[in-house]
């Protein structure tokens, strides 16, 4: 009985010794996980912090000088809005070069129907900053008849 005690790979002090690098190895990724999830959380509360009070206009016309003028008008209007700090309108060159990974050089084609995108910051981080500026438009809105939409619908709600 000796001799097969002795054949053991590992004897009572080698099995205590290997189960605490298991657990210590255990302990090691619970803390890493744990780390990584704070880490994930922080960069989620930064990037909520960076686009509240932001907003993107997006004025959709097949008619390029129709458009033009409509984006004109949103931008003169944003401008005199007490909660928008900053109006940018986003440039045609600019769209282009974020269409190009799915639409190719075609992007670039002036035929192409591309929507007027306008970036707005508002002054204040909340909801009620967002709903003053809708309410604002939502009086400016009319339905066209050539896009078969019921008043007070917009083409591009879905």
């Amino acid at each position: 009985m000796s001799r097969a005690s002795e054949r053991r790979v590992l004897d009572e002090a080698g099995g205590v010794r290997a189960m605490t690098w298991v657990m210590a190895i255990m302990l090691f990724l619970t803390m890493l996980a744990a780390a990584l999830g704070l880490g994930t959380a922080g960069a989620a509360r930064a990037l909520d912090r960076q686009l509240a009070g932001r907003l993107t206009v997006q004025i959709i016309d097949g008619d390029p000088v129709r458009r033009d003028a409509s984006a004109a008008r949103v931008l003169a209007t944003l401008r005199t809005l007490p909660e928008v700090t900053r109006v940018a309108a986003v440039d045609r060159a600019e769209l282009t070069r974020l269409l190009r990974p799915w639409l190719g050089s075609d992007g670039a084609d002036p035929g192409l129907p591309v929507p007027a995108m306008i970036d707005v910051d508002l002054g204040g981080q909340d909801d009620a900053a967002v709903a003053a500026v809708r309410a604002r438009f939502a009086a400016l809105r009319r339905p066209r008849a050539s896009t078969g939409t019921k008043p007070g619908c917009h083409p591009s709600a879905g």
